[in-house]
């Protein structure tokens, strides 16, 4: 069957639903990297089922982050100090 599988955010999942859609049988399972609640209630229902696997919000983290995150802050102070708009910037008011 279809497995779904998030590695983005957790609020972005109908948890209600996929609950369904696991216990029907009408996905084979799910993979979750991410949840809503995270992390989830040890009680939380989809930790009582074999086919679904749950993982620490680790997907990003790879041989080369700390790379990645040394040229991010490298290019933000640099758009910094050339008075430049920074990228990455969380705007809090947008609810993402």
């Amino acid at each position: 069957g279809v497995y779904f599988v998030n590695v983005s955010r957790g609020g972005t999942v109908d948890t209600k639903a996929l609950l369904d859609a696991v216990e029907s049988g009408h996905l084979g399972g799910a993979g979750l990297d991410v949840t809503d609640p995270e992390p989830l209630p040890a009680d939380h229902p989809l930790r009582t089922y074999d086919n679904v696997a749950l993982t620490p919000h680790l997907a990003g983290i790879s041989d080369n982050l700390r790379q990645r995150n040394f040229d991010l802050i490298s290019t933000n102070i640099r758009r910094f100090t050339g008075g430049l708009r920074l990228i990455n910037i969380v705007d809090k008011t947008l609810g993402y």
